[in-house]
């Protein structure tokens, strides 16, 4: 599969490929041109029913998610929920604990589970949001449970290679409509659910680092093939 033109063409010295420094800075992961990640033994693609005929976007933000499930349930089990024909909704990706990188949507395809964000019109593109349904413990555990250094570390290397991609800002949401990296209880009109406090307490008070490790990654990556992140 050809890489996403982000990543083609050379570096800043003429002779590296800019898909080997995506490579190289992204943990091995980078995005190809219909908006699949591509990368070593850590990223499996299982495509959803709807992965071939939801509307395309253009994604503008990242929303974090956690699972919330009695207990902590396996990627594949995931799959299967949202596979029903009686579900409708989608996530893009589903981080696990162990670093795994699960994505079941591509980037450039709407997933409904980010309600007034998952496909909005504005100066005539449709934009989007890029959801990860991140693997826990289960709900009892929601508040108390960080993500892992393994599953978090997965998902700046996913989220920097959209973020150059996509030219997504590494920075907090500041509207439901804004353009970033937030969390999915962050704004009312991102889920329909009230009193939602997903992904967590713990796992909020992530975001921060979180949106820290992309950017270090981004940067690391213009400093090398040239541009700068958005504003």
């Amino acid at each position: 599969m050809a890489p996403h033109h982000a990543f083609t063409g050379f570096a800043l010295d003429g002779t590296t490929p800019k898909l080997t420094v995506a490579r190289q800075t992204f943990g091995g992961m980078w995005i190809d041109n219909v908006g699949w990640l591509q990368g070593e033994a850590n990223v499996i693609r299982k495509a959803l029913p709807e992965a071939a005929t939801q509307p395309l976007i253009v994604p503008r933000l990242a929303i974090m998610h956690s699972n919330a499930g009695p207990t902590k349930q396996s990627w594949w089990n995931l799959w299967q929920y949202l596979a029903r024909d009686t579900i409708t909704h989608e996530a893009h990706c589903m981080p696990q604990m162990d670093g795994t990188m699960v994505q079941a949507m591509p980037f450039v395809r709407r997933a409904d589970c980010n309600y007034k964000a998952n496909r909005w019109l504005h100066n005539g593109t449709y934009y989007g949001a890029i959801s990860f349904e991140t693997q826990d413990n289960g709900s009892p555990t929601l508040a108390t449970t960080p993500w892992t250094l393994a599953q978090i570390t997965s998902m700046a290397n996913a989220l920097a290679a959209a973020c150059v991609a996509y030219r997504i800002p590494c920075t907090a949401v500041t509207s439901y409509h804004g353009a970033g990296i937030g969390y999915h209880s962050q704004f009312p009109e991102w889920s329909v659910y009230t009193g939602k406090t997903c992904p967590g307490a713990a796992r909020i008070r992530q975001m921060d680092h979180l949106r820290h490790m992309v950017a270090q990654r981004v940067a690391a990556f213009y400093n090398l093939c040239g541009g700068s992140c958005p504003s």
